[in-house]
């Protein structure tokens, strides 16, 4: 069975975990609802601990509850052995769905897992045990596709160019066996962040372009995960210089984040939108849309995120000679993007990362 470990800076658990949080539910239930024999009982210790006695050959299901918590579950076998360590990287703000670990021990013994709180709240123990039985095939193979998307995450989070190259064969390998399992929600989890690595990561906008396409109808009904996909779809075309295919993506987002009601989604889509139509010289709207995005952001939003749009704004204010209003939201613009940086020197740097610019408002998932 193949092993995962940490592969160190997260840095994304800010926007993705894209493809929705009311993103791809990962199955919670898909494979709760096979029988499970014999749950053995177990005792959640603090801090955050869950420890249950396998036999070679069992699969164990298990769900870390996160709501207003966001979690990371890493699972130890017998002798210590970190086996694989569970992170999505969907969504950028609670409520968070559950974590979710599926393995087939290799050994009898003692497995542990260990809950990290990453933010959020603390609170009691969120492990629980869902299934325990021997192994069927399609145990097996839930199996190696949860931990080939584990892998993948990893790789991504790290932000190295080198690492996110390595990401992109998990997520394939992940997004095939999610396809022979039938559960099209992880599918689109597999495409969706395989979207955000090649996007993201490596740059490569065609590569992104194929996965979103491929992702968007497994989105179908739900409109969060649908409105991250044509967010992220909307960037690309810009990047590819495609205007019109920009303009329609961020015109749907914006139709599905004012649906639910996502505040900072609809700041964030009305800002593309706006600078897409600003492009295209329809001015009254892109003015209009870039006010709505300023009313939108509020302190407690990401800086750079509003950085852009005020800095689009004053750009649209000197285009239409309002050079005063202008000079206010570059000045606007300039202490946010200050406070960026301030925040980016605050914690340890992911490597790879780099500076941002004048264009769309990354997404990421």
């Amino acid at each position: 069975m193949l092993l995962l470990f940490s592969l160190g800076c997260r840095g994304e658990k800010t926007g993705e975990r894209g493809a929705s949080r009311a993103r791809p539910r990962g199955p919670v239930g898909q494979a709760a609802r096979k029988s499970s024999t014999a749950i053995r009982p177990s005792v959640c210790e603090e801090p955050r601990v869950l420890r249950l006695p396998v036999r070679k050959g069992d699969y164990v299901h298990f769900i870390a509850e996160q709501g207003a918590r966001d979690v990371a579950v890493t699972l130890f076998g017998p002798g210590g052995r970190r086996l694989l360590t569970v992170d999505s990287v969907i969504a950028a703000e609670a409520p968070w769905p559950a974590e979710e670990v599926h393995w087939v021990a290799d050994a009898p013994g003692e497995l542990r897992l260990e809950v990290e709180l990453l933010q959020g709240p603390s609170g009691p123990c969120p492990l629980r045990l869902v299934a325990q039985r021997p192994a069927t095939a399609a145990d097996r193979e839930r199996s190696l596709a949860e931990a080939a998307l584990a892998l993948a995450h990893a790789l991504r989070r790290t932000h190295e160019e080198e690492r996110c190259r390595e990401g992109v064969a998990p997520y394939q390998r992940a997004e095939r066996l999610f396809l022979d399992l039938g559960l099209p929600r992880r599918r689109a989890e597999a495409l969706f962040n395989l979207g955000v690595l090649a996007k993201d990561c490596l740059r490569d906008n065609p590569a992104a372009l194929l996965a979103f396409t491929r992702a968007e109808p497994l989105f179908v009904g739900d409109d969060e995960g649908e409105a991250k996909v044509h967010q992220n779809l909307g960037e690309i075309r810009f990047n590819l210089g495609d205007l019109d295919g920009a303009i329609r993506e961020y015109r749907r987002a914006l139709e599905l984040h004012r649906r639910l009601g996502n505040r900072t989604g609809e700041a964030l889509a009305s800002s593309n939108l706006g600078h897409a139509l600003d492009l295209r010289g329809r001015y009254d709207e892109s003015a209009v849309l870039f006010d709505v995005a300023m009313a939108l952001w509020q302190e407690s939003d990401d800086p750079g995120l509003r950085a852009k749009t005020f800095l689009n704004r004053g750009q649209l204010h000197r285009e239409l000679g309002e050079t005063e209003r202008a000079g206010e939201r570059f000045r606007e613009a300039r202490a946010l993007y200050r406070q960026a940086n301030d925040r980016a020197t605050a914690r340890p740097p992911c490597p790879g990362a780099r500076p941002g610019r004048r264009g769309p408002a990354r997404s990421g998932r």
